[in-house]
């Protein structure tokens, strides 16, 4: 693992991480389930992350979906069928222990999306009202 690179997130990457959803929290998780693609929509003191769906498991959430061109950008590997949930987020610091490399890659960050679509998903989760969950 000493060659693995795991690079300083940016707003508007996407990381590889184990998300914690709140229902999960709720059910006492305190692990996330799989890693899956995050986009990071806040860097400071913490990393703010939303995650990403590639599978549709999202019923009665409040997402975005993905556009194509921005899809592709992200480098996400089922992209047509790709949403951001923005009604719930976590933070960690960086390197956080629930960041995994991308499958046959030797980092964790997927790519970046374009900066209006990563400032569409953030002023929706500020709209949600909700603060993110700290890892």
């Amino acid at each position: 693992m000493a060659d693995l690179i795991f690079p300083f997130p940016r707003v508007g990457e996407v990381h590889n991480y184990e998300y914690l959803f709140e229902a999960d929290r709720a059910d006492g998780r305190r692990e996330g389930r799989k890693a899956r693609p995050v986009l990071v929509i806040a860097a400071g003191n913490g990393r703010v992350v939303v995650a990403i769906t590639t599978k549709g498991e999202a019923d009665g959430r409040r997402l975005v979906s993905i556009p194509s061109d921005v899809s592709r950008a992200m480098g996400l590997p089922r992209g047509m069928e790709s949403a951001v949930l923005v009604d719930e987020a976590n933070i960690f610091e960086w390197v956080g222990f629930d960041v995994r490399p991308v499958p046959g890659k030797k980092t964790s960050c997927f790519g970046r999306s374009t900066p209006g679509f990563v400032m569409a998903v953030r002023d929706r989760f500020l709209k949600a009202g909700r603060p993110p969950m700290g890892r």
